[in-house]
């Protein structure tokens, strides 16, 4: 979903009431002094956003506490909603590229990671043929380069823990790269993935 900075809602800056609907988009219920404090609010301010919030279907009373609320799923989509520009598709191509160029070196001889990268799945609106795009929808699937127990060159055992690596792998493809993992797959392409070794 992408928002234009620019609107309001019940009042307040859409990018506001967006950075309050994140940080109660993981909680069961919230109350009124929250969205006071969140967002610097008189008491009788609040209590006239937070009717708008419920009319606009943002926000409901929470059923598990009196006298609470809790985000709709239209407040957690706005919650997760961007303002950024679309990008072109030529800058969408070019950080793909890179990301690219970024697996074939964790998959080189090389690199001493404990995984390869498996699959690179691309979905969504990058594959449309529209000149601009809203982001670059991806997903990568890890493997694990050795088996339990197995021996590096050397003699040696592998150094770091799985968690680590899957870690260091995760920082370096996301490096720079404006994607995400997630969202509704139009349909999909898979890249060929080398694994040397």
């Amino acid at each position: 979903m992408r928002i234009d900075s620019k609107l309001h809602i019940a009042g307040l800056p859409i990018l506001e009431v967006r950075r309050f609907l994140r940080g109660t988009m993981h909680h069961s219920a919230w109350d009124e002094r929250w969205l006071r404090q969140t967002l610097s609010l008189s008491t009788g301010r609040t209590g006239n956003v937070t009717a708008q919030l419920v009319a606009e279907k943002y926000i409901e009373p929470s059923p598990d506490h009196k006298g609470t609320w809790r985000n709709t799923s239209k407040g957690n989509a706005l919650a997760c909603a961007s303002a950024a520009p679309p990008l072109l598709r030529q800058s969408a191509q070019r950080k793909l590229d890179e990301l690219l160029n970024r697996v074939r070196f964790v998959n080189s001889p090389e690199c001493e990671f404990l995984y390869w990268v498996g699959e690179v799945v691309l979905f969504g609106r990058m594959l449309t043929q529209k000149a601009r795009i809203s982001d670059v929808d991806l997903s990568v699937r890890l493997d694990r380069k050795y088996k339990r127990g197995d021996l590096l060159e050397g003699g040696g055992a592998p150094s770091r823990d799985s968690a680590t690596e899957r870690t260091i792998i995760s920082k370096l493809l996301r490096k720079d790269l404006l994607a995400r993992i997630g969202g509704a797959a139009l349909s999909q392409k898979s890249f060929p993935i080398d694994k040397h070794g």
